[in-house]
């Protein structure tokens, strides 16, 4: 699924939802985890919040029982996380340069800018 995060990726600060202990401290999860917990509602249909929850148990890292009895709220915030690592992850790059890399399999590809919109994909 294909989800529009333009006015996430034009508004928010993306660090305030991903960052390392580096640069936030031990408590850089808690705090970043924190603040997704409140941001802004980018799964605000129940299509968005079953890719999500398909993407999460596909990832394999969690038990389906476990992502199943997520909130909406966690649900969120765990994409929100997500989109904003990966908007992270293309700091300062070009459309065409972040592609190049997606292609050769160094950034993660899910970002995608159509008809001035961009986008996250959960594919994959």
């Amino acid at each position: 699924m294909e989800i529009n995060i333009t006015q996430f990726y034009n508004d928010a600060n993306p660090a305030t939802y991903s960052a390392s202990v580096a640069e936030l401290g031990d408590n850089a999860g808690r705090i970043t985890w924190d603040n997704a917990l409140g941001a802004p509602v980018l799964l605000d249909t129940p299509d968005k919040l079953g890719a999500m929850r398909a993407w999460a148990i596909g990832m394999g890292a969690w038990e389906s029982a476990w992502v199943n009895a997520w909130n909406d709220v966690e649900l969120n915030a765990l994409f929100i996380q997500r989109v904003s690592g990966d908007i992270r992850e293309m700091d300062g790059m070009s459309w065409e340069e972040y592609q190049e890399l997606s292609e050769a399999g160094q950034v993660s590809g899910a970002l995608f800018e159509a008809d001035g919109q961009i986008y996250y994909t959960l594919e994959g």
